[in-house]
C-alpha cells in the first residue's frame, strides 16, 4: 500500500507531519499530517439609523407643531427653504427618534 499526503505548498501549510506504528489493529504504519488553518476575520460593519421604536408620537407631533413653518414664506430659493427647514426638523427627530449605532456581523459562508 502506498498512502499519500499531497499538498500545493507544504512550506505555509505543513505545520508537522509522521508516520505511527500501529502494530496492534495493522502491519501498516499510519501517516499523519497536522496543518496550519488560517481563518478568516471579518470586519464588523456598523450601520446608523434612526430608533423609531419607543418613539412618543403625540410629544413628537407637540414638537412639529411648534415650529415656525411660517418663515419658510421668506427665503427666495428653494435651497434656502431646504436648509431652513432642516435646521428646524432635524432636532425634532435627534429628540424623540435618536440615532442608534449598530454592529452587523456577516457568518462566513460554509
Amino acid at each position: 500500500l502506498l498512502d499519500l499526503v499531497v499538498v500545493s505548498e507544504p512550506q505555509d501549510i505543513i505545520v508537522l507531519h509522521g508516520q505511527l506504528p500501529v502494530r496492534a489493529i495493522s502491519q501498516h504504519d499510519l501517516i499523519y499530517c497536522v496543518h496550519s488553518v488560517n481563518i478568516l476575520k471579518i470586519k464588523a460593519r456598523f450601520i446608523k439609523y434612526r430608533d423609531f421604536k419607543n418613539m412618543n408620537e403625540a410629544a413628537f407631533m407637540s414638537d412639529i407643531l411648534l415650529i415656525p413653518w411660517h418663515d419658510l414664506e421668506n427665503f427666495n430659493t428653494v435651497d434656502d427653504m431646504v436648509d431652513d427647514f432642516n435646521k428646524n426638523i432635524l432636532p425634532v427627530y435627534d429628540k424623540h427618534a435618536p440615532y442608534v449605532t449598530k454592529r452587523i456581523n456577516k457568518r462566513h459562508p460554509v
